[in-house]
Parts: structure tokens; sequence; C-alpha cells
């Protein structure tokens, strides 16, 4: 069985990143998800409540018509979630997150990042 068999997440965006402005910077999630996908014993999905999971930080741009265009494939993949500084956020998935959430399913998969594999893909914002 190869790698791309046991793939957690698709790629998204080729230079997608997230930001994290009140810490100034920027996580590489294409990186971060290919990590995942490499190792995918390390980094298990679990179940959570969509509703705790919506209580989380999470990016602010959302495009309408992004979440009806996700497949229900893509709509079962896993959040990357993230504790930072004592918040939480979800790093990745925030569209399949609204959409899980706006589809009423109650429960929703979601794989905590150790705050020191993220960081590994944090970069400063160059701007």
């Amino acid at each position: 069985m190869g790698e791309q068999d046991v793939s957690l997440l698709s790629v998204g965006v080729e230079d997608e990143g997230f930001v994290l402005g009140d810490h100034g910077l920027l996580i590489r999630v294409n990186e971060l998800i290919a990590q995942v996908n490499a190792h995918p014993s390390e980094f298990i999905p679990e179940l959570h409540k969509t509703s705790d999971l919506m209580r989380f930080r999470r990016s602010d741009g959302v495009c309408k018509e992004h979440l009806s265009g996700i497949t229900a494939s893509r709509l079962e993949e896993p959040l990357l979630v993230a504790t930072i500084e004592q918040e939480l956020w979800v790093v990745d998935g925030n569209h399949r997150l609204i959409r899980r959430h706006f589809d009423e399913c109650e429960q929703t998969l979601a794989i905590e990042v150790p705050l020191d594999v993220l960081l590994r893909f944090a970069g400063p914002l160059g701007w």
C-alpha cells in the first residue's frame, strides 16, 4: 500500500497558507498536509462535536460558493486543529467545518497537530 493510498487529507491550493496575524506567522498548510499524509500513524483523527469545533478560532475568509462545491468525500476529511498560546484554532478545514455545521452534522473528525510540529511549517509574515 503506497502513501497515496493512506492519505488522510487532500491537498488544496498549491501555495495555501493560514495566517495567524496575531502571532505574525504564516502556516504553510500544504506542507503540513504532506507531513500528515506521510505519517498517518502519528496523526490520528478523532471525533468531536461539531458545535464544539465551531467555537475554535478560524479564518474569517469563507466563500459561500466554495461551501456548496465541497464533495461528499472531501467533507468527510478531518480538520487540522492546534492549540496556540492556549487558544484552539482550526488550521485547515474551515470551509468543511462550516458546511458540516450548516448540514447539521453532529460530529466532525479532527486531527490535533502538536505545536512543535505546526511550528516546523510556520514562518514570519512577509508583508
